[in-house]
């Protein structure tokens, strides 16, 4: 699949506070993305997946908008991921994936100063996640996952966000397990 977003914005900012400024915003991109799936068996199938877009820096309010902001180029996301499934039972998969995002033009809060916004460059995340899901025994159905994610920088920012620094608020670790 192929997308492509062009967007032409103009807007007066009228909040009571902030003061009344005129904005206007322009941007344009590609978005590619593919993906494939093979069957080696009846009860298996495996996957790989590409795709790659952008988040205007307006995101998806127009709130966040700024004239520092606007002269910014869009948030880029690149994303590759393999995986598979397996049906262990015709009531009973199990899943596995392997995953890539790369995000370039990130803008987030310079840790000295959290009024002042600084441009991260970019941050990578590698993930592994394994899922059960259906019924395990008679009248017992279950759903577990479990997702490992090694998310960092990739590039120095600033004295204290270095390169391989793990990005904050995101767990390294992530488990659920229900059961019915």
């Amino acid at each position: 699949g192929l997308r492509y977003d062009s967007i032409d914005l103009r807007f007066t900012d009228r909040r009571p506070t902030a003061p009344q400024r005129d904005i206007d915003y322009g941007v344009s991109f590609w978005s590619p993305r593919a993906g494939v799936v093979v069957k080696p068996a009846d009860n298996a199938s495996i996957y790989a997946s590409y795709s790659r877009t952008a988040l205007p820096r307006f995101g998806e309010q127009l709130a966040s908008l700024t004239p520092a902001l606007r002269s910014l180029a869009p948030e880029r996301f690149e994303t590759v991921e393999i995986g598979g499934k397996w049906d262990i039972t015709p009531g009973l998969s199990l899943s596995a994936a392997l995953d890539e995002l790369k995000r370039t033009n990130v803008v987030i809060q310079d840790p000295t100063n959290p009024n002042v916004t600084i441009l991260a460059g970019a941050q990578r995340t590698r993930g592994f996640e394994a899922g059960l899901q259906g019924e395990i025994l008679p009248r017992l159905q279950v759903s577990g996952a479990y997702t490992y994610l090694d998310a960092k920088f990739t590039a120095n920012v600033s004295a204290t966000i270095r390169a391989g620094n793990r990005l904050p608020n995101t767990p390294r670790h992530i488990a659920s397990l229900f059961a019915r």
